[in-house]
This record gives C-alpha cells, structure tokens and sequence, in this order.
C-alpha cells in the first residue's frame, strides 16, 4: 500500500490518499471536489501510513502558519504513529469496557426478569380470566353478522374473475418486455434567451429538486401519464408488472402496475397518484436512481417536449457526488427530450470540463462561438444595440484611466437597481467584454481588450454614418471653424484643447489590477524597480491611484510624478483613504483584533508614538476606529492646506507653504506605511512617470532629475524601518526635541541592518534616461540627508533594479499572479514564451489581463499565451529589436495559420527586403519557422490543438530527443553554426563560451544578438533556475565600527554609500 498526501486546489485543504496512482480520478473528503489523478501534485508519497500522516500534519500546520504549536504538541505527544497507538489502545479499552457493561446489563435484566416474571405472569392472568368470555362473546357477534355478507361478497368476485385466472396462469408465462421507444430527444447549446415554448430549469440543485421542478410542469405530466396509460391499454395488469420491471421503470414502495391500470379505467385518483410518487422521488428512503424513471417514461413518448436546463453558478456549490448525479439526470433526459443546455459561454465550458465524459456535447458545441477575439467582437455586435445601457457601461469604462469602476461607482452613474446593474455587467461579462474582480463587498468591474475592440467598431460605424450624411447634405465646414479631435471609444466628442489634466476636484480612482500585479512583481523585497514601460497620461495627473489585492494582503498606491507636493499628496490620499480603512483595515477591527498594535496601543503607546512615529494619536484614542478617525481628519486637513495654496489663501512665501504640506503629507504618508506594516498589510508604492507630448517626462531631464530621486530617497528614509524604530527619525531627525523622546533601539551586531517597508516602483517610458535615473537614485539613497551626530550604528540596504535586471522570478510572479486572477495555473513555459516576447512583468501581465476568466482552474494554455501577446501593442513586442521585426512577429501573432511571405509582408506593411535581412536570425532563434503551408510563429495557432509548439530552447533537454543544450552557450553554440558569422567572430564567441557565460563579453563579441542575450538567459530551460538573481543593494545610514564574526563571515560588511554584495 502507497500513501500520498496531496491538496484540493478548491478548498486548498490536504488529505490522505491511498495508492491514487491506480485510480483515474480521487474526490477530495473535505470539499468534494473530484481530481484527475494526473493532476494532483503528491507532497509526500511513502508506504508506511504514519509517516505520511506526520508529513500531512506538518503540511496543515505550516498552511495554517501554526508550525510551532504543531512542533510543542508533538513534543509533548510523540509523533504520529505513537499518538496512534495511544488512541488505537484507548479504543481497545472502550471495545473491553463496552463488552464488560453488556454483559453487566444482562445479567442484571435476568435478574429482574427471574425477579417480576412470576407476578407479570400471574397479573396477565388475572386480565385473561376476568376479560376472555367478554371477548370472545363480541367477537362471536361480529362473525354472525358479517358471515354471510362476506361469503356472497367473495362468491361474486369468485365466479367473475375465475376463468381469466385460470386462463393467466395456464398461458406461457414469457412476457414481451420490449418497448417501442417515441421519437428521439437531442441536446443542444444556447448562449442565449432560452426558447419561449421549453419548460424552464434551472441547474442550480440536486436531483431531487431538479426533477420535482421538471414534473412539476403540466406539458410533462401528460406526457408520462400519456405513456402509463398507453402501456396499461396494451398489457393485461399482471404482465404490465413485468414489462415495469424489465424496463427499469419502478417507483420505490408504489405499484405503478396498478396504478397505471386504474388510470386506463379512468381513475383521477390514480393521477393523482402518480404524479404525487414521481414528485417526491429521490427524496426521503427513495434512492436518487427513482428520479431516472421521469427521464425513462418520456423517452417512451411520441411527444417530445423542450427543456430549456440554464446552468448558473450556483451549479458549482454542489458537491462534486451531486454534481455528477445532476450530469447523468440532463443526459437521461436528452433522450427523450429536446434538451437545451442555456447559460453564458464559460460557463457552459466549465460544465463540459467537469461533466463532459457524462453529457453527450463536445467542447466545440460550446467554445466554437466567440473562441477568438473576430468572433466575440461579432457576437457582441449581434446582442448589443446602438447606444444601449450596455454601451453605456463599456464607455464609461474606457474613459477611465485604469478601465476599471468600482460598483459603488458604477452603481453611482447607472441610477438602477442592483439587480439590472448586475444584468447588465453579466451580460457583458457573458460576453468576454468585461470581467470583474474583488470580494462580494469591494467588486469591481474591468474592460477586457474585446471591449475596446469593440467600441472601436462602434465609433467607426458612426464615423462612417457621420461622412456619409456630411457627403449627402452637401455641408462642407472648414477645418479652421471644427476643431474636434475624436476621442477614443468616445464617439467623436470634442476635447478641450488646452488640456491641462489638473481638475480643481481630484479623487482616488482605481489602479488597473495587472498594473498593480505588474508593480509588486517587479519590484525586489523590501526594494525599488524601475521599469521601462511606458504610461499613458491619466485624465487627471493630480488623481491618486489605489488598488488592494485582498488575497495577498497587498495594497498598491501610485501617483504621477509632477513635483514633490504633487506626488506625496497623493500617496497620503491614497494611503489614508475611505476605502483604505474600509477594505484593508475593517473599520478600525483588524488594528483592535492585531496583538501588536491593540497592546502597544493599550499599554506601550509612547512605542507607537516615539519608535514606529505614529503621528496624530492623542490619548484620546482608545481603539482602532477612534485613530482611523483621527488619521481621516488628518487627510482632511492635508486637502485643506492644498486647497489654501491654490487659493492663494496662506502667509509667508510659497515655497514655505509648499514645504510645509509636502512635509504633512511625507509625514501622513509615512504614518500610514508603518501602521499597515504592523498589522503585516504588503505596501506597494508606484511612481508613475507617464509621456508627455509624446516624449519622455520632463522629469526626467538633467535639470530636474535630482528633484525626483532626492524627494524618493527622504520618503524612502521616512518609511524604512529597524524592528519598531522608524529610522529617519534613528538617523536623520534634526529637531533636538523629536530626537531626544525618540527610542534608540538595542543594535544587534548580528543584523544591524534594517529595510525599507514594502516596495517602490518607478515605471514609465524612460528609454535611454534610464540608466542616469538608476545611478542618480542610487547615489542619493547613499545619502538620503546628512547623520546627525548620534545616529546609532544602524544601516538600510535597498536592492535596486533596473529594467535589464528584471529576471524570471519578477515574470513568473506577474505571471503566476494574473493567472490566480484568471482562475488559470502558470506554467513553466508560458513564463518562458512571456518573456521571449516582452521586457517587462508588465508586459506580461498585460497580455495575461486580456484572456477570458476560468470557473475551474487548469493549466494556462500556449495559444492563450499567444493571443495574449497579440493585445499589448505592436511596440512592446520584441522592444529591442527593429520596428520592421516587431511588425513581422506581430503580424504572424495575429495571424490564424500560416503566411505566404507576400501576405506577411503586406499585412506587416514591409518590403520583402525587411524580411529576407532577418528571416535568418529569426529562423535560428527558432521564433518563427518556415513550413510547406508558408510561414509561422513557433506558438499554437488559436483552437487549433496544436498542445505544445514553442521554440526548441524553452524545453528541457531530457525532454527533447536531440543533443542541442537549451542553455544560453548551447544557444549561441546553434546560432553559429546557423547564421555562420565571419570568422573573426566564430572565434571570438568560441572563446567567450570556454568559461562560465558573461553575457556582456558576448554581446561585445557578437553585437548582432544584442537584447536577445539577456532575453534568452532567461527563457533557456537549463539555465533559468541556476542564474544568480541576487539584486544590487544600496546601503545608507551609519556603518558600526565593529561587526559580528557571523557578519564578517558572511562578507555582509558595507562601507558607507557601497553596494553590497548578494545576501
């Protein structure tokens, strides 16, 4: 016997499984989920049950984050196999002590019995004695008068039916049991409205409910009672009953053989009858195989009537039993009805994937409408009118700058009722043209790729509509007299033309959730990553953004960068806002449920004032809502203070008013950032830096660079942290006051270092200012401000990043993080593809965003990878190469098979020249490939079921039946002998190969594979997991003059303003 622990991927629970390897499929015993053992992911497998029991129960502990409690226990206890023992010897003496008390019990019942047997006997007697003539004499009276009557009575039925018994019993006993089956049913697929003529159900409960609501209907009972009384006409009662059996159609505990034959003789009664037993089947001690008898009668009709079953989402709170028995009921119905499976497609896919071996309808029934983004844009064309609510929706999504809404917020501009709001985002949900996200109390609504392809259409049509109706009238305005710049998705509303996107009201909108995904996987721990990608411009740069995955316990905040003010302000909002205290903090209950905070708050306050630099905390406060209160009324204030500058209404100079809100809102900010951090909420802060008149951001100019990394570095000081000690205040504090109540922490020469609180991310189209950002910042966070005298010997190391640092764990995390959104697992591949294409997580990210969500998860599909890289833009495709490539590798993204080199030339807008000067190094890095059908791209085509074309290289080599080593040497090795370069260069490559890779020497020696090098370091199979990711630290603060041995030893000693060296 093999014992395996595995885990639900549903209920994420792990159970104890018994050689699954032998069985197709296991159900999980918590949530009843049923798992293809293919699948499951075995934690432990071994042969002895103990041991595979401990290793469960050290699984659930660390699970549940209670490791510990499970190691005192077993300390206290023993291991498993002895408290096993302990419980299988104490069931021993429960089995002893039960045997014992039963034989004490009867023999204290004999004894009872030897005692009162006699006087019972004798009681009993007396009653015989003194009752017994009375008795018999009524009785005697009975039977004189009912005697005779009964005798005629009998006599009568005797000299009726004699002869037909006789006959019956005399005749072969044989029985044709076959039946003539009615017409045939189907089963067919609708997205749709059901059809208005079909007997509505809803596939939402177990059977026993299911089938009372199909009997329940009128059209239905006539059918079955149609059929029993049919079948009673043709077969004499006694043979009925056999033909019943033999045809799987009987009821538990009713005589439907009788019952059919009084309903042949007219009896009402008798339907009655019926219709009542098969209401009530499977329920009570009827077994569910009763409610299959509905299905078996109307498949004996010469009726057949329509079933229009809607499959909900409900259907998956069934347990996985229920689920199947639910299957096998619509697929016994189908053969006697018109049976029509109605719900939104993915949906209806989910069903096929988790009941399709039960239900005769092949996934092509189901996917084969809508499966690419031509034919979703066409079915949305279909169901959507000209200027619907629907449309509505889709534009008021597209005007924001995330492309998200909050319900609330929808709900705000819809002015309908909740139940119309959530018809109508389901139907464009059901359309693939939105999807929604968030908790039941914080959901939120975002614009899928098809939704703005969508609108696009739209705006087209009416573009089209609009010149025709100017051609006709004959009208002709001059440019001069219309200026309108059509805005996208916006039907051709005019803009204001000088656009300043500074609104007097600014309010904190959502975060694109891949953005924020694509932030915190970007960025290093406890770091800052800056990232080339370039940002559109939001509607309003002065508008904070916020998005909250409550999953990961992580809130992502971000602003653009106009100016010091500008941006902490914003970050303070954002940080400090409703929605922050509602959805991350509970309203104050999760400061009052955090031991740390709740006993720091009660009896060590001058800690959270003095150490972490809580700021506005009177004693006042006595619980977590009173100081949400307290920090809202401070947010207030910061608004006021901006308010006043744009006013004009404030003394002194400007810049002494600016300084002084830029310093409340650094302070509130920081505040916010050390109080998540204690109650363990991930803060992601993001820097947006998005083009400006179609250029890089003025920020980033020589002149006004430092403002920028200057203003981080302080934030970044105020918000990094030694244990509780806040360490501006440790290290840089200046007023003589604040630094004497501060509490100098006890340094640990151990780990005398501290960190920086969550993550920063700097993104945006940055290009070649990248690297003079990346030194400048460094440089500065060396030395934020300057010591004061008696800064302890604390210092900060913060890994910083660049784009070409960004390695694969930054892409699996936004990978792995935007499939849990889309309900897909990543796999290794996909993140290999991912970033062969792109340079960035949030490119990745992006292209995961624009695919259809799941209802049960599986593995994230290639084609799926490629249509996705078809949605994030020509330019973010293969960035490092030349706008002639990306537009060929984009063109064949996009294509749904093979292209001749003059369509893909014409499609890509190229001359064939651009094609044959890089087909070669194309066709070597095994990215696109040329095949007898024309040219294509190393990546499935959409539902085509190719399962697993990619290039050569992104496959391990034990999975591959050549000699080529899918590393960044074996690589090159291939594209020499591919491309066969000058000499010269063979030799120079050769040589560089010879020792450990140094992708910089081989740039150098091969300039022609510059960008890919790195690319490819990344995406090879053999070389992915042995790289050194260790990112570059910056260190500042005071170095101690002295450092621990296991310091030393560990070569963690950092000179002031050096970079450290790998953790």
């Amino acid at each position: 016997m093999t014992y395996h622990v595995v885990g639900c991927s549903t209920c994420t629970d792990y159970w104890l499984a018994e050689d699954i390897r032998g069985q197709a499929t296991a159900d999980c015993p918590h949530c009843g989920t049923t798992h293809e053992t293919a699948t499951l992911d075995s934690k432990y497998e071994g042969d002895e049950r103990a041991v595979a029991a401990e290793a469960r129960a050290q699984l659930v502990a660390r699970a549940a984050d209670h490791y510990d409690a499970y190691r005192d226990f077993k300390d206290t206890h023993g291991p498993y196999a002895e408290q096993e023992q302990e419980v299988e010897s104490g069931f021993d003496l429960v089995e002893w002590r039960t045997d014992f008390l039963s034989d004490k019990a009867e023999n204290v019942l004999a004894e009872y019995y030897n005692l009162l047997a006699d006087d019972a006997t004798e009681i009993f007697a007396e009653y015989h004695n003194l009752y017994a003539d009375e008795a018999t004499d009524v009785f005697d009276g009975y039977h004189d008068l009912y005697a005779d009557e009964a005798i005629d009575a009998f006599a009568e039925y005797h000299d009726r039916y004699a002869a037909e018994v006789e006959r019956a019993l005399s005749e072969d006993p044989d029985v044709d049991t076959e039946l003539d089956r009615g017409t045939d049913g189907s089963i067919q697929v609708k997205h749709e409205t059901p059809p208005v003529d079909a007997v509505p159900v809803t596939v939402d409960k177990p059977i026993s409910r299911l089938s009372r609501v199909v009997i329940d209907n009128d059209c239905i009972q006539q059918a079955i009672l149609t059929v029993l009384e049919d079948l009673a006409a043709d077969y004499p009662s006694h043979e009925l009953r056999t033909v019943l059996e033999a045809n799987d159609l009987n009821l538990s505990e009713t005589d439907l053989a009788a019952l059919a034959t009084q309903l042949h003789k007219g009896s009402e009664r008798a339907a009655l009858t019926i219709i009542d037993r098969l209401q009530h089947v499977a329920t009570g001690r009827s077994s569910t195989d009763d409610a299959h008898i509905i299905p078996r009668l109307l498949a004996l009709s010469t009726e057949t009537p329509t079933i229009a079953a809607t499959v909900t989402d409900e259907f998956w709170e069934l347990r996985a039993s229920q689920r199947r028995t639910v299957a096998d009921y619509l697929t016994a119905l189908s053969a006697g009805t018109d049976l029509v499976l109605v719900g939104p497609r993915l949906t209806l896919r989910n069903l096929h994937d988790d009941q399709g071996t039960r239900l005769p309808v092949s996934r092509e029934d189901i996917t084969s409408a809508g499966s690419h983004r031509t034919e979703t844009i066409e079915t949305a064309q279909q169901a959507l009118s000209r200027d619907s609510p629907e449309e509505q929706v889709l534009r008021w999504l597209a005007d924001q700058d995330s492309e998200t809404l909050s319900y609330s917020a929808l709900d705000s501009k819809l002015t309908v009722s909740d139940s119309r709001r959530r018809q109508l985002v389901g139907h464009l949900r059901d359309l693939c043209l939105v999807d929604t996200f968030g908790p039941r109390t914080n959901k939120h609504v975002e614009l899928l790729p098809a939704g703005r392809t969508y609108l696009d259409w739209v705006d087209e049509q009416l573009a089209r509509q609009q010149t025709l109706e100017a051609s006709v009238s004959g009208v002709l305005d001059s440019s001069d007299d219309s200026r309108v710049t059509p805005r996208a998705h916006d039907g051709g509303r005019e803009e204001a033309a000088d656009r300043t996107r500074l609104p007097h009201l600014h309010t904190v909108q959502p975060l694109p959730r891949w953005n924020a995904t694509a932030s915190a996987a970007s960025t290093p721990e406890n770091g800052v990553a800056i990232v080339d990608y370039p940002l559109n411009p939001q509607a309003d740069r002065g508008s904070p953004r916020w998005y909250y995955d409550y999953q990961q316990d992580r809130l992502t905040v971000g602003a653009e960068f106009d100016g010091p003010l500008q941006y902490w302000v914003c970050i303070a909002r954002a940080l400090a806002s409703p929605r922050t205290f509602a959805a991350v903090l509970d309203d104050g209950d999760r400061l009052d449920e955090d031991d740390t905070f709740s006993t720091f708050l009660t009896d060590h306050r001058h800690i959270l004032r003095d150490s972490r630099c809580l700021a506005h905390l009177p004693d006042a406060v006595e619980d977590g809502a009173d100081y949400l209160d307290e920090l809202q009324t401070a947010e207030e204030h910061l608004c006021e203070l901006t308010r006043d500058l744009a006013h004009g209404d404030f003394e002194g100079s400007e810049a002494e008013f600016r300084s002084t809100i830029t310093r409340e809102a650094l302070g509130l900010a920081g505040t916010m950032v050390h109080l998540l951090d204690l109650v363990d909420v991930e803060v992601v802060r993001q820097v947006r830096l998005p083009t400006q008149n179609s250029g890089r951001n003025d920020i980033l100019r020589d002149d006004r660079r430092e403002t920028l990394v200057q203003s981080l570095a302080t934030g970044i000081a105020i918000q990094s942290k030694y244990g509780h000690a806040a360490i501006y205040r440790q290290l840089f504090e200046t007023r003589d006051k604040k630094r004497d109540a501060a509490i100098v922490p006890s340094v640990d020469y151990d780990d005398p270092f501290g960190e920086l609180i969550g993550s920063v991310c700097i993104v945006g189209n940055l290009g070649d200012r990248e690297l003079a950002l990346a030194e400048d910042l460094r440089n500065r966070l060396r030395m934020p401000q300057e010591l004061h005298e008696d800064a302890p010997e604390i210092q900060v190391r913060v890994p910083v990043v660049a784009t070409d640092d960004l390695d694969r764990t930054a892409f699996a995390a936004a990978v792995e993080r935007m499939c849990a959104a889309k309900n897909l697992s990543p796999t290794r591949s996909a993140v290999s593809v991912l970033r062969l294409f792109t340079a960035t997580p949030f490119d990745a990210a992006a292209a995961i965003c624009g695919l259809d969500p799941e209802s049960r998860r599986r593995d994230i599909r290639l084609d799926e990878i490629r249509y996705g890289l078809a949605v994030v833009g020509d330019a973010r495709i293969l960035p490092w190469e030349t706008p002639g490539v990306q537009a060929l590798v984009t063109t064949l993204l996009t294509a749904e098979n093979p292209l001749s080199v003059t369509e893909l030339t014409d499609r890509a807008g190229v001359d064939r020249t651009t094609w044959y000067d890089h087909r070669d190094r194309l066709v070597a890095l095994d990215l696109v490939r040329e095949t007898s059908a024309g040219v294509r791209l190393a990546l499935p085509f959409r539902g085509s079921g190719e399962s697993d074309v990619r290039p050569w290289f992104t496959r391990r080599d034990t999975r591959r039946d050549d000699v080529r080593v899918a590393s960044v040497g074996g690589v090159v090795l291939e594209l020499l002998d591919e491309l066969t370069p000058d000499s010269e260069t063979i030799q120079t490559v050769s040589a560089a190969l010879q020792h450990p890779v140094d992708i910089d020497e081989l740039q150098d020696a091969w300039p022609d594979l510059d960008g890919w090098l790195s690319t490819i370091q990344i995406a090879t199979a053999e070389t992915m997991d042995s790289l050194d990711d260790s990112p570059e630290f910056v260190v500042f603060g005071r170095q101690p003059d002295q450092f621990s041995l296991q310091v030393a030893a560990t070569g963690r000693i950092q000179g002031r303003g050096n970079h450290a060296s790998s953790p």
